[in-house]
């Protein structure tokens, strides 16, 4: 496996545990003091307030993709972009809102370990 592919299976298995609604998978990627900009969200997000925040996130959400249009790695860090689609949980339990734009992720390996220490999300 290379270190591009360790990158993407960690940002994969965040989006999996997103759309399986376990906020403990979707939060364990982040280092403790990763920032996120999300569509929605005003302004930066720490990772203990996503944390926090993490069961009503999930609570309101159907899916999350991704499609990568690039992964770079250089050295101990890491940088994946492309596009994402959210698709919100209508009351019913069906697809609500969707959502949809470009995505750019910045991971750092500390102790042989990638984590997220920022993350940007912007509906097109």
């Amino acid at each position: 496996m290379t270190e591009a592919d360790e990158v993407r299976a960690l940002v994969d298995a965040t989006i999996d545990g997103f759309n399986r609604g376990d906020a403990e998978a979707y939060v364990a990627m982040a280092h403790a003091r990763a920032v996120t900009r999300m569509a929605g969200l005003n302004g930066f997000a720490r990772a203990a307030d996503v944390e926090q925040m993490a069961p009503e996130i999930l609570a309101m959400a159907k899916r999350f993709t991704v499609d990568y249009a690039g992964v770079e790695v250089l050295g101990d860090a890491a940088v994946l972009w492309g596009e994402f689609e959210h698709v919100s949980r209508a009351p019913d339990g069906g697809d609500g809102e969707r959502s949809s734009g470009q995505f750019t992720i910045t991971c750092a390996r500390y102790d042989g370990t990638w984590k997220v220490v920022c993350s940007h999300y912007s509906a097109a």
